[in-house]
């Protein structure tokens, strides 16, 4: 007897159970772009970057001139602070019965208060320890010294640009580096930037060829010191050593001709003092005393390469950070001084994964 043909219920039956729900929604959602499209321009996806992104390139005066914001770093560095400054090395205190302590566990100086931190102090409270000290009638110990407000609290930092003058804590940015930038703007800002990295290469190889150029020079071992009688019974034969002539004062022509060219040379001194002053809201040039025992060092470059331009918002890629680029304008402003950079040792190496973010854009 020939077998049974299976039953094909089950097939059936899973044919008329097929979920469609995320298939209507989609098509629900793209008809009524469809819809809308034809007052805008079609669907969001077929739409062209021009259709779907304005770029503001001017902006608006008004807003930029009352629009002043307050960096929160400013604010806790200022000189009216009620936060310690930064000790330069590490100091023992002892916890020993030196450390005063109330009824409770906790010292004094750790007990939680309810004052405002952040207030501007009106007095020191230490001008008043000699009155204390008399009061309780301890008149034969000495007061201690009061602590006196040193005169560089109220003096603002000084900052490092050449001019002195105090440089902004947010930058204005060339127009090069922008991401939208114009071509000719970023071409010359790339030329600048190629040719002055170009003549520190050269630079470079100029200064290592020295370096070669003496390590041979410098492996010659140096003569032996001859005796001073060797050398007086050679120089018996030779004949006595010319004089240098006696430098004689200079006349009254010669006076007037050194005091001609310097009036000549005077207004080019005086147009070359005026460069680093050319851009007085936005200065870049640092003066070369640096401030702290590590200098801060040289600006990353910012620009982009041909290949790294980006023809759309839907390919940018955010780089840098926010947070380097405010710690070095503080440094640069002379709020806080440079040190080395002190990274603790990691148990595993650290992996560097480019994000994907700037790339599902849909």
């Amino acid at each position: 007897m020939a077998s049974r043909q299976p039953s094909r219920t089950w097939n059936r039956d899973g044919r008329k159970n097929v979920d469609t729900t995320d298939a209507r929604a989609s098509l629900e959602s793209l008809r009524k772009e469809i819809i809308q499209g034809k007052l805008y321009g079609g669907a969001v996806m077929e739409r062209s970057n021009n259709q779907l992104f304005t770029l503001d390139t001017t902006g608006k005066a008004a807003t930029a001139k009352s629009f002043t914001i307050n960096l929160k770093s400013d604010e806790i560095l200022s000189s009216c602070s009620a936060l310690p400054a930064v000790e330069g090395r590490k100091r023992v205190h002892s916890t020993t019965a030196s450390t005063p302590r109330g009824a409770g566990i906790l010292p004094v100086k750790k007990r939680r208060s309810n004052g405002d931190p952040w207030v501007t102090p009106t007095a020191w409270p230490e001008d008043k320890l000699a009155e204390k000290y008399r009061a309780k009638g301890l008149t034969f110990l000495a007061a201690p010294a009061v602590v006196k407000e040193p005169k560089t609290l109220k003096q603002p930092p000084a900052p490092l640009t050449q001019t002195g003058k105090s440089a902004p804590a947010v930058r204005l940015p060339e127009a090069g580096i922008s991401y939208n930038t114009e071509f000719q703007q970023w071409d010359m800002l790339l030329r600048t930037k190629g040719e002055k990295a170009v003549g520190e290469e050269m630079k470079r190889l100029e200064e290592a060829k020295e370096r070669e150029r003496i390590k041979p020079v410098a492996a010659i071992p140096e003569p032996e010191p001859t005796s001073r009688r060797d050398s007086d019974s050679g120089s018996d034969g030779e004949t006595p050593a010319i004089g240098r002539k006696q430098p004689k004062g200079k006349t009254q022509a010669q006076r007037n001709k050194q005091l001609g060219r310097k009036a000549q040379q005077l207004p080019m001194l005086r147009a070359n003092r005026r460069k680093p002053e050319a851009d007085e809201k936005n200065p870049k040039p640092l003066r070369k005393r640096r401030f702290g025992k590590v200098g801060i060092g040289n600006m990353p470059l910012e620009i982009q390469l041909p290949e790294e331009l980006a023809d759309s918002l839907r390919t940018l890629k955010p780089e840098r950070s926010l947070l380097s680029d405010r710690f070095r304008s503080m440094r640069e402003r002379g709020v806080v001084e440079s040190r080395v950079s002190v990274t603790e040792r990691r148990m595993y190496a650290k992996k560097v994964c480019e994000r994907w973010r700037y790339k599902d854009f849909t």
